[in-house]
């Protein structure tokens, strides 16, 4: 496996069933506090025809959006359809009731990009 380049774009793979709400405002925190070029892909897993439908089209004149329909299989084997889709070296996986806040997208790839890590994570907060 190779180290992750500095100038390698990273995916986010965000799987979503039926909470399309959670998704646009995940999607939405991640462009609001981190500018680079993301790709995100998004997980239809066995979401009804409506949620799908809307996914498409709030990301139908997106670059960066792929929204990826498929039949019910959870969220482990959502995560790995997108694995699947990716071109990039440095994934994200991430649940869609995610809201990110500060310079998240540095935070992950620092450990990597220095070398000091081949995987990165988050701590987990609870705020009052």
């Amino acid at each position: 496996m190779k180290r992750v380049e500095r100038e390698t774009s990273g995916t986010i793979i965000i799987p979503q069933r039926g909470q399309t709400e959670l998704t646009l405002n995940c999607i939405e925190s991640l462009r609001r506090f981190d500018t680079r070029d993301w790709r995100i892909i998004v997980v239809s897993d066995g979401c009804p025809e409506g949620e799908r439908i809307r996914l498409n089209r709030e990301f139908e004149n997106d670059s960066l959006v792929t929204v990826l329909n498929r039949s019910h299989a959870g969220v482990t084997a959502s995560w790995n359809a997108g694995i699947e889709c990716a071109e990039s070296e440095f994934l994200v996986l991430l649940n869609n009731d995610t809201v990110c806040r500060g310079d998240w997208g540095e935070a992950l790839r620092k450990p990597v990009l220095e070398n000091r890590a081949w995987i990165s994570g988050v701590q987990t907060r609870i705020e009052p």
